[in-house]
């Protein structure tokens, strides 16, 4: 972790000769996509492993991370849950000798910066319904140029859409997701999360974001 490195040179510590020192601190309320112990989601037919996981072993939190357990773990159970739930799934039948037409992604090239600009333009940390719509239509028109063998920059099309959508049916605040068009609603909430810092000190605690985010799910 570099940054961390560099913050700490900073402060004139050394975590190569001498501990960090360690304090309670706010971290985002992150959720994840919810699945049981084999990594089997809710959806029919679709596994989620590794960080966009929501297992339960690291409580009611999806951190990050959380690779090594996450990875080696939860990676085999997904592996054995697959092979005893879809059996018709062979080793001998997954192309992996498939080999894409040369230079197909790389003709796309322009595109991809393209989009990764706009997503984090009008999807990144701050969003808005404004913003969000002009990232969908602009979404729409960078998949009409991609070439028609750009296999991975279709499929950066797609998880970008997807993430675009569900950002603008949700208009609530939550983890990782920040409206600024619609600010968080609850008074004692929004107080603490606003004046806190300003006092020096943060009294929310992790017992009263889940009550919060528990009645938007059951509002939703």
């Amino acid at each position: 972790f570099p940054t961390v490195f560099e913050a700490c040179a900073a402060l004139g510590l050394d975590p190569r000769r001498e501990p960090i020192p360690v304090a309670p601190a706010a971290h985002y309320h992150m959720g994840g996509v919810a699945t049981n112990l084999d990594g089997q989601t809710s959806v029919p037919g679709l596994w989620a492993a590794g960080e966009v996981a929501c297992t339960g072993v690291h409580g009611a939190n999806r951190l990050a991370s959380n690779s090594l357990l996450e990875a080696l773990v939860f990676g085999a159970r997904v592996a054995r849950s697959l092979a005893e739930k879809l059996p018709h799934l062979r080793r001998s039948a997954m192309p992996f000798g498939l080999v894409l037409p040369r230079g197909s992604d790389r003709d796309a090239a322009e595109q991809v910066a393209r989009l990764r600009r706009l997503m984090w333009d009008e999807v990144g940390l701050v969003r808005t319904a404004q913003g969000l719509g002009r990232a969908l239509t602009a979404l729409e028109r960078l998949e009409q140029a991609l070439p028609a063998r750009a296999f991975e920059a279709r499929n950066m099309v797609l998880v970008s859409r997807l993430v675009a959508l569900a950002a603008a049916a949700r208009p609530e605040s939550r983890g990782g997701h920040f409206r600024a068009d619609h600010p968080i609603t609850n008074p004692a909430w929004r107080r603490r999360l606003l004046l806190a810092p300003i006092a020096g000190e943060i009294r929310i605690t992790s017992e009263e974001v889940m009550v919060e985010t528990a009645a938007a799910v059951a509002s939703a």
